[in-house]
């Protein structure tokens, strides 16, 4: 998997404007992935220590 992204990659970085289209959507594509994982981030952390035992956890590992 690690080897056909990086010959991906490359082949596009070497494409020119046309493997430049598909750099800017991977980036675009990236960019909405990290909005998505901060909005469940946000979503999920605890309002409060006492909520349960495993949050509890959580907490004391984030401190």
């Amino acid at each position: 998997m690690i080897v056909f992204c990086l010959a991906f990659g490359l082949l596009a970085g070497q494409m020119g404007p046309k493997g430049r289209l598909m750099v800017d959507f991977f980036v675009v594509l990236n960019d909405i992935i990290m909005k998505l994982v901060g909005v469940v981030m946000w979503i999920q952390q605890p309002v409060s220590r006492e909520q349960t035992p495993l949050t509890h956890h959580i907490c004391v590992l984030r401190a």
